[in-house]
């Protein structure tokens, strides 16, 4: 989808769409295993989102098959990692 989005788009719309998606993460609910949702693959631009993280079916790299995701801003992963050492 981000390739299609480039080719029709202005390249300030895609950095600026670049730069928003890039506040989110996608967690394996299975494993824990994140990563950029940016570097999934995935697009999230112009989309307020409030109190309930986004759920969605992904295939896992770590566990190797299809299993439900987390999409969470990238600050909600690091306090959840701060809170997880802690304990």
């Amino acid at each position: 989808m981000q390739q299609l989005f480039a080719a029709i788009l202005p390249s300030s719309w895609m950095a600026e769409m670049q730069e928003s998606t890039e506040r989110w993460s996608i967690r394996c609910c299975r494993c824990d295993n994140s990563r950029s949702l940016w570097e999934a693959g995935g697009i999230r631009w112009g989309k307020m989102s409030v109190g309930n993280v986004q759920r969605t079916l992904v295939w896992c790299r770590v566990c190797r098959e299809l299993t439900t995701a987390a999409v969470e801003r990238s600050d909600a992963s690091a306090a959840r990692e701060t809170k997880f050492r802690e304990n």
